[in-house]
C-alpha cells in the first residue's frame, strides 16, 4: 500500500468532545494510520485548542480550521466562504491531499463541497445526525430552518459520495434526492476492547455489591437521549426487591440530579478522566464492564456508537425501536421496546427474570459488534476509495 496515500478529515467537530461522531473519526483516522496512510484532521480552532491545552496526543496529524470561520459561514456566508477558500487553497497546494473526508453538513460541509467541485477534488461527504435529521417533536435537526434545508438539498446530491452510517441516514439522503450512497458505519476497536483487563473501580465507587444488578445509559446528555424516561422507569420499579441498580453516565448528567431525589440505586456519572491517546477513555471501558446490562433509551440516533462498544463487551442490550437503533440488531438479537416508560418496565423484568435470555443476549451481542471492527470499516473505505479511483499505484 502506498504509504505516501494521504487523506484529509475535515470536521467542524472533534476530540475532546465525546460524542458519537467524534469518537467515530478517530477510530476512523487511527484504522487508517495503522495501514500505513497518511492522515489529517482538520477541526475547529476550539477543538483544537482544547485538545493543545489538555496535553492530548493523538497517532495522526490535527490541524485547525482559522479562528470564527463558522461563525463567518453561519452569519455571512459569501464573505466565509471567501476566508474558507484562501484556507483550502493552502491545504490544497501544502498538503496535497489525496482524498478530502468531510464531516457535518451545514456550514461546513456544503461550502467545502462547493470547493471541491471548482478545484475537482475527489471528497466524500458524511453526516452525523443534527445536520440530516429532523425531529420536531424534539426540535431537533437544522434542517427545521427552510433556509439551511433549501442549502443541503442543494449542494449534497453533488458530491462525489455520501456516507451513510446507518440504513435511517439512507433514508435520510434519499429524502433529498441523493444518488451517490455508500453505507460505511462507524467502526469499534475490537483489538484493545479484547486486550482489556476488567476492573471494578465503578461499582466500588458507588458502593454495588458484587452480586447487584447493574444498568448501565451512557452518553451526553442531550434531549434525543430521552433518560428521563429511563428514571421515570425505574422509579416505578421496587429496586431493593431485585438488588437493582441504574447508572447513567456522560457529559451533563448531573442536570438529572432533581430527578433522582432520595433514589439511592440511581446514579449519576460524568467521565472525568482524560487519557493522551485512547478514546473511548479507560474509564468507559470501566463502566460496560461493571455494569450487566445496557438500555439505549433514545427518540431518535444516525447509528449509535455507544450501543455496539456496549455490545462488544458482551452486554444485554435494550434498545428504543427508532432510526438509527433499529439498524444495528435484528429482532432477536436484542430487546426492542417502543420507547414509553411502560414497556420498558416489562422489558427489565423480562430480561430479569429470564436468565437463558441474558445468556443468549449475551452472545448475539458478541456476534454483532464484530460486524463492526474499525479494520472491517476502513477495508470499506479503501474499496469506496478504489471504486472513485482515488487510489492509484496500489498494488
Amino acid at each position: 500500500m502506498k504509504k505516501n496515500f494521504k487523506i484529509g478529515i475535515f470536521t467542524s467537530s472533534f476530540l475532546p468532545a465525546e460524542g458519537g461522531a467524534e469518537i467515530g473519526l478517530h477510530n476512523l483516522a487511527n484504522s487508517f494510520i495503522k495501514q500505513n496512510l497518511d492522515v489529517t484532521v482538520i477541526t475547529s480552532y476550539r477543538h483544537y485548542l482544547s485538545l493543545k491545552k489538555k496535553h492530548i496526543e493523538l497517532p495522526y496529524k490535527v490541524i485547525s480550521f482559522p479562528p470564527k470561520v463558522f461563525h463567518l459561514l453561519s452569519k455571512f456566508n459569501t464573505i466565509g466562504y471567501l476566508y474558507l477558500s484562501l484556507f483550502f487553497e493552502y491545504l490544497r497546494r501544502k498538503k496535497n491531499f489525496d482524498i478530502w473526508h468531510i464531516s457535518f453538513a451545514y456550514p461546513l460541509g456544503v461550502n467545502a463541497i462547493k470547493y471541491c467541485i471548482k478545484k475537482k477534488i475527489p471528497h466524500v461527504m458524511m453526516c452525523h445526525g443534527e445536520d440530516i435529521q429532523i425531529n420536531k417533536c424534539i426540535n431537533y435537526g437544522i434542517r427545521r430552518d427552510n433556509k439551511i434545508n433549501k442549502i443541503i438539498k442543494f449542494w449534497l446530491p453533488k458530491a462525489d459520495m455520501l456516507i451513510a452510517n446507518s440504513e435511517s441516514i439512507i433514508a435520510e439522503y434519499n429524502k433529498i434526492k441523493v444518488k451517490k450512497i455508500e453505507l460505511i458505519p462507524f467502526g469499534i476497536d475490537l483489538k484493545r476492547v479484547n486486550n482489556y483487563s476488567v476492573k471494578k473501580k465503578i461499582r466500588e465507587h458507588f458502593s454495588i455489591p458484587d452480586k447487584g444488578i447493574v444498568f448501565l445509559c451512557l452518553g451526553r446528555y442531550h434531549p434525543k437521549k430521552n433518560f428521563e424516561t429511563v428514571i421515570d422507569s425505574f422509579k416505578k420499579i421496587n429496586l431493593s426487591r431485585k438488588g437493582i441498580h441504574l447508572i447513567i453516565a456522560g457529559n451533563g448528567v448531573n442536570i438529572l440530579k432533581n430527578k433522582i431525589l432520595k433514589i439511592n440505586r440511581i446514579h449519576l456519572y460524568e467521565p472525568n478522566n482524560v487519557e493522551k491517546l485512547n478514546y473511548p477513555s479507560s474509564e468507559i471501558y470501566d463502566l460496560y464492564s461493571a455494569c450487566d446490562i445496557f438500555i439505549m433509551p433514545s427518540i431518535i440516533e444516525t447509528q449509535g456508537l455507544v450501543t455496539i462498544e456496549a455490545a462488544s463487551f458482551g452486554l444485554p442490550i435494550i434498545i428504543s425501536k427508532v432510526p438509527g437503533n433499529k439498524d444495528i440488531f435484528k429482532e432477536n438479537q436484542c430487546l426492542y421496546y417502543d420507547g414509553s416508560s411502560k414497556q420498558l418496565i416489562e422489558r427489565i423484568f423480562f430480561i430479569l427474570e429470564n436468565k437463558k435470555k441474558i445468556i443468549s443476549l449475551k452472545r448475539y451481542s458478541k456476534f454483532v459488534a464484530k460486524k463492526y471492527d474499525s479494520r472491517l470499516m476502513s477495508k470499506k473505505y479503501l474499496n469506496l476509495f478504489y471504486k472513485l479511483k482515488l487510489l492509484k499505484n496500489i498494488k
